[in-house]
């Protein structure tokens, strides 16, 4: 039966109420912590893990002579020894794009957070809300211009998020990423004049 090493804890996989793929021997171990990494890959023929979380490095490699695919479970690959595996024509499969939504979601909370900073509004009792109320701190509306540094499925998904809010949205040259919504201007002049910036 071929080896599924799953760097993953196995506590959280099973409260998904997800079953493990049949025909499979799936051996489970977090990718971070390495005696357990190193646990579950021995002679594992598949290697799944989190992008970014514990290195499938040359000796973990090599503990799994016979692996015809390392699966990541997220947007990157920077964890993984590419060039052992290119050299044993190991595939490298990753998600592009994956957390693009969640991370465009985190850039819109904190700019929102940035200019209203409610949350120095509630972590006291009435009197040091009264207090901050009388310093002025209701912040102020997102407006002004976004600058966005890096055009790729986060990028484009920040910037749509931004445009949603009605926000105009400029991206630093790099290549021909210019639309009808999104103006591309050299990275000086994007930093220079955008009021939010997100790299």
């Amino acid at each position: 039966m071929p080896k599924i090493a799953f760097l993953w804890p196995e506590a959280e996989f099973l409260s998904l109420g997800l079953p493990a793929p049949n025909n499979y021997d799936v051996h489970f171990g977090r990718a971070g912590i390495r005696f357990e990494a190193e646990s579950a890959c021995q002679n594992a023929d598949y290697i799944i893990s989190p992008s970014g979380a514990g290195n499938i490095d040359i000796a973990l490699l090599k503990m799994a002579p016979q692996t015809k695919l390392v699966q990541l479970t997220g947007a990157g690959y920077d964890n993984v020894d590419q060039h052992e595996c290119a050299r044993r024509g190991i595939p490298i499969a990753y998600m592009p794009g994956l957390n693009a939504p969640s991370v465009a979601q985190t850039m819109l909370q904190m700019a929102l957070r940035l200019r209203r900073p409610l949350t120095l509004l509630t972590k006291g009792g009435e009197e040091e809300w009264m207090s901050a109320r009388a310093d002025n701190i209701n912040g102020r509306e997102l407006s002004g211009q976004v600058g966005v540094i890096g055009y790729g499925h986060i990028g484009r998904a920040v910037a749509s998020l931004f445009l949603s809010v009605g926000l105009e949205v400029v991206c630093a040259k790099h290549g021909d990423h210019q639309t009808a919504e999104v103006v591309s201007l050299p990275m000086r002049e994007v930093i220079a004049t955008s009021d939010i910036l997100v790299v």
